[in-house]
């Protein structure tokens, strides 16, 4: 996956502690919806489509293709004072695609079942002060990564800052602009925002963080929550020495899932989670590392396509008061 949104919303959950702890205690008979995840696994499959690759001097190929992603993060506060955490975060995915063609793979001659590894490692520095009167929160992350722990295939930062709003125990918000620090980021910088409110029906919520999610979610459903929406996520893995070219590669890939999923919690600190729906793939690249996102030497388009999902995650502080 693209470590670095994937670690900033990671981070910008932590934002939401203080408001679960407030709406627990004034809506005793509901409970707030988790955000905070301190471990987590998913596996996402998304059902078989069509695909066209064309890179660089080679003829346009065309085919079906079948691909399932690995999910597995943990986040750890290695010291938490009032006006500063610093935290570590690994995240580790496993890319699998088969592919069904008569013609040459993509990436191995020899090969139409490919699997990929990477471990992102970012450490995390948070220092929460007061600006205009609001909560301030800023945030500067260093990342490594790397596909076998051999070799560091990257280095790359991010750094944020966001102005927490929160008018009443309905309504809230944050404001904040985050940058990557990545030559071959397409967007180096851009605005965070995120927007939670409970309508009068207090069993129903909206759940806005731009742009990762738009989700409209039912609490006290089936005993969990059903939520409806998209979801924005960027991926990426790496190859090396692609196609007898030097060096190592990324294939780096956007897409939105569109869908329906429920969620319940068990054992009082563990979330199972289920999703189904829509998978539409917006970009995707494959460009040597450190390079800008211009140099890209071929891209893949994909079919969109059904998908489903299941996971577990272990809750953090979830219920504390």
């Amino acid at each position: 996956m693209r470590s670095q949104i994937s670690i900033l919303f990671l981070l910008i959950s932590y934002l939401g502690t203080s408001q679960e702890k407030e709406f627990n205690s004034t809506q005793e008979n509901l409970l707030p919806y988790p955000q905070l995840r301190q471990f987590s696994v998913s596996y996402d499959y998304i059902g078989k489509t069509n695909y066209t690759a064309n890179f660089d001097g080679m003829p346009e190929e065309t085919g079906k293709v079948q691909r399932g992603n690995l999910k597995a993060y943990g986040t750890f506060k290695l010291i938490d004072k009032k006006k500063f955490t610093l935290s570590l975060t690994e995240v580790y995915t496993h890319s699998s695609l088969d592919f069904e063609t008569d013609d040459f793979p993509i990436f191995d001659i020899d090969e139409d079942s490919y699997g990929f590894d990477n471990f992102n490692t970012s450490l995390n520095f948070t220092y929460k002060s007061v600006l205009f009167g609001k909560p301030f929160v800023s945030n500067a992350s260093v990342i490594t990564s790397t596909r076998d722990f051999s070799h560091l295939d990257k280095v790359s930062g991010l750094v944020s800052a966001t102005l927490v709003f929160q008018k009443n125990k309905n309504t809230r918000y944050t404001l904040g602009l985050a940058g990557i620090i990545d030559p071959s980021s397409q967007i180096p910088a851009f605005p965070v925002i995120t927007y939670w409110h409970r309508f009068k029906n207090p069993l129903w919520e909206l759940d806005v963080v731009l742009p990762q999610k738009v989700k409209i979610r039912r609490s006290n459903t089936l005993g969990g929550w059903v939520s409806l929406g998209s979801e924005f996520s960027a991926q990426s893995f790496f190859i090396p020495d692609f196609q007898d070219r030097t060096g190592t590669f990324e294939n780096r890939f956007n897409e939105i899932e569109f869908g329906l999923s429920y969620e319940k919690i068990f054992m009082k600190r563990f979330m199972f989670s289920v999703n189904t729906g829509y998978n539409a793939v917006v970009q995707n690249n494959i460009i040597e590392v450190y390079k800008p996102n211009s140099d890209k030497i071929g891209e893949i388009d994909y079919d969109p396509s059904f998908y489903a999902k299941v996971g577990i995650s272990y809750l953090f502080d979830f219920g504390k008061k």
